[in-house]
C-alpha cells in the first residue's frame, strides 16, 4: 500500500512543523512544505504530493485561496484548507476553488485525519466519476458512430428502394401511354386523313385550273394557305403524340390551362367512340384553369378514366360526358357515363393495383391505380361514384396553382 505524501503549504514554520509531526504520527508522508504562494505550482511539479494542505495567508503576493485556484487549473490534486480565520468572506473565497477540506487552527489530530481521509475519498471517488463518465462518454461516441453508419446505409438502402421504385412506377405509366396509343390508333388515323384528303382534294383543284389556264395569283394563294393549314394540323398532331408517348420525367412540370389537355385528348378519341356508338360529349369551363403539373400526364388520367367509361358501357347508345369547372380553390375534371355502374361493395377496391371488373385479358387493372398516383402527385384527389344501372362519376380534384412559383420544390 502506497503511503500518502502531503505537501504543507503554510507561512509559519513553527505551525508548519507541527502539523508535519502531526501528519507523520497519522502515518502519512510529508513530502515538502513551502511557505511562499508564487512557488507552489513548482513545488507540486517537483515532488507530486497526493494531498495539498493550504493556508490561506501565505508569503508573497498570492494568497492561499488564488494558489488553491491555479492548482484546480493546472492539477488534480486535492486541496485542504487550513486558517485561523474562519469569518464568512474567508470561507466565501475559499469556496469558489471547491477545496476538499476547511480546518481552523488550532485543530486536533483526529480532526485532521479525518478531514484527510474525507478529502482522499472525495478525490478517488471524483477521478473515479470522471473516469466512468469518460467510458460512458466513449461508449456514447461508439454508439453514435455504429448507429450514424447504420443510419447511413440505411438511408442508402432506402434511397436505392425508392428510385427502384420510381423507375418501376415509370415503366408501368410507359407502357400504359403505349397502351392508350394503340387505342387511340383510330383516332390518329383521322387527324392525320382528314388534312391529308383536304389537301389532296386542293391540289386537285389547283391542277383541273391549271390544265384549263384559269389559274390566278388569287386563287393560287387562297388554295396553298388551306394546304399550309392542314399541314400545320398534321405537324401539331404528330408532334402532340411523340410529346405524349415520350417517357416524361417527373420534372418536367409547368403551369398549364386544365381546359388544354383535355381538349387534345378528346380530339384524338371523338372519331374513334362516335364509330362506335359512343357519344363523347365536352363542356369546359370558359375560363383559365391554372394547374401545376405535367400535361401529358394529365392528359394519361383522362384517357384512361374516358377508355373505363367506355368499357362500362353495355349498349349503342352510350354517352360520356367530360366537364372541367372551377369551385373556388379547386378545379374539378369529372368523367360521368351511363354505364352499367358498379357495385358499391367492391367500389372502394377499384383503384387498387390490379383489380379489375372486367373480363380476363380484357384488362390489367392498372389504369385507374396508375390515374390515381399521377393525380396525388399532382396534390390532388380522384373520387369515384357509382349507381348500379345508372352509371359512374370519375372526379379528378386539383388545386388552382395561383403562380410558377408554387411547387417549384418538386422540380
Amino acid at each position: 500500500m502506497n503511503i500518502v505524501k502531503v505537501l504543507i503549504v503554510e507561512d509559519e514554520r513553527i505551525i508548519a512543523e507541527s502539523i508535519k509531526l502531526s501528519i507523520e504520527k497519522l502515518n502519512y508522508s510529508v513530502c515538502g512544505i513551502q511557505a511562499w504562494g508564487e512557488k507552489v505550482t513548482s513545488t507540486i511539479e517537483e515532488l507530486q504530493p497526493d494531498l495539498i494542505l493550504m493556508d490561506i495567508r501565505l508569503r508573497g503576493e498570492m494568497s492561499g485561496v488564488q494558489a488553491a485556484a491555479i492548482i484546480k487549473d493546472k492539477f488534480d490534486l486535492p486541496v485542504v484548507f487550513l486558517t485561523s480565520y474562519s469569518d464568512d468572506k474567508t470561507i466565501q473565497n475559499a469556496k469558489h476553488t471547491y477545496p476538499y477540506g476547511y480546518l481552523v487552527k488550532p485543530f486536533e489530530e483526529r480532526e485532521l485525519y479525518a478531514t484527510i481521509e474525507i478529502a482522499l475519498f472525495k478525490h478517488r471517488t471524483s477521478q473515479e466519476l470522471e473516469k466512468y463518465r469518460n467510458h460512458l462518454e466513449q461508449l456514447v461516441d461508439e454508439r453514435t458512430s455504429e448507429l450514424n453508419k447504420v443510419n447511413f446505409e440505411l438511408e442508402s438502402r432506402i434511397k436505392e428502394e425508392v428510385e427502384k421504385r420510381n423507375m418501376q412506377q415509370q415503366v408501368i405509366i410507359q407502357q400504359s401511354k403505349l397502351a392508350s396509343l394503340g387505342e387511340l390508333a383510330a383516332g390518329i388515323a383521322h387527324e392525320i386523313n382528314q388534312p391529308l384528303n383536304i389537301i389532296s382534294f386542293t391540289m386537285d383543284n389547283v391542277l383541273a385550273h391549271i390544265k384549263s389556264d384559269s389559274l390566278n395569283r388569287d386563287y393560287l394563294q387562297k388554295k396553298m394557305d388551306k394546304v399550309f393549314q392542314n399541314i400545320f394540323r398534321m405537324k401539331n398532331t404528330i408532334q402532340h403524340i411523340q410529346t405524349f408517348s415520350r417517357e416524361q420525367k417527373e420534372g418536367n412540370c409547368k403551369v398549364f390551362d386544365l381546359n388544354k389537355p383535355v381538349t387534345d385528348a378528346i380530339n384524338l378519341l371523338y372519331e374513334q367512340y362516335r364509330n362506335h356508338g359512343i357519344e363523347l360529349k365536352l363542356e369546359l369551363d370558359s375560363r383559365n384553369l391554372p394547374v401545376y403539373g405535367n400535361p401529358f400526364r394529365l392528359e394519361q388520367v383522362l384517357l384512361n378514366l374516358v377508355s373505363n367509361a367506355r368499357d362500362a358501357i353495355i349498349d349503342s347508345n352510350g354517352e360520356i360526358m367530360v366537364t372541367t369547372s372551377l369551385h373556388e380553390n379547386k378545379i374539378s375534371m369529372t368523367v360521368s357515363d351511363n354505364g352499367e355502374g358498379i357495385d358499391p361493395e367492391i367500389i372502394d377496391q377499384v383503384i387498387h393495383p390490379f383489380f379489375t371488373t372486367k373480363q380476363p385479358g380484357e384488362g390489367t387493372g392498372l389504369g385507374l391505380s396508375i390515374s390515381y398516383g399521377i393525380i396525388k402527385d399532382l396534390d390532388g384527389n380522384l373520387e369515384i361514384k357509382s349507381i348500379v344501372g345508372k352509371g359512374t362519376e370519375a372526379i379528378v380534384t386539383l388545386p388552382l396553382t395561383q403562380s410558377q412559383e408554387k411547387k417549384d420544390a418538386k422540380q
